[in-house]
């Protein structure tokens, strides 16, 4: 975010472009603390041997979330808006892998609860 101005002029110095880019970079990267909760999730799932929940929450943020997007945002808000597919779904997919994992966290402490 910070960083935007000087990392596009290293590729441009058309000013249009520049500008353009500039804000793109910084939208496309607005999400990006959010995505270490799905990497995780998937690898936990893996983990465990559950590859449905990992295969579905891997792809819930390419598949079902971020395409559907690119095609609804810019019939309600403009082409521009395509640039906020990527961070919604981020976030999206962010919110739904940490529900996910808070009723995992859940199942295994009622597991705990009872001795075997």
């Amino acid at each position: 975010m910070v960083f935007a101005g000087p990392i596009i002029s290293a590729f441009t110095n058309v000013p249009e472009v520049y500008d353009l880019s500039k804000w793109a970079l910084r939208v496309a990267c607005a999400a990006i603390p959010l995505i270490g909760a799905p990497i995780m999730s998937t690898t936990y799932f893996q983990a465990i041997g559950r590859a449905k929940a990992a295969i579905l929450l891997s792809i819930m943020r390419q598949a079902l979330i971020l395409i559907p997007l690119i095609y609804i945002l810019p019939r309600f808000f403009g082409v521009r808006s395509i640039w906020f597919a990527g961070p919604v779904s981020d976030a999206l997919s962010a919110c739904v892998s940490m529900t996910v994992i808070f009723f995992e966290i859940r199942r295994l402490r009622r597991m705990q609860d009872f001795p075997t």
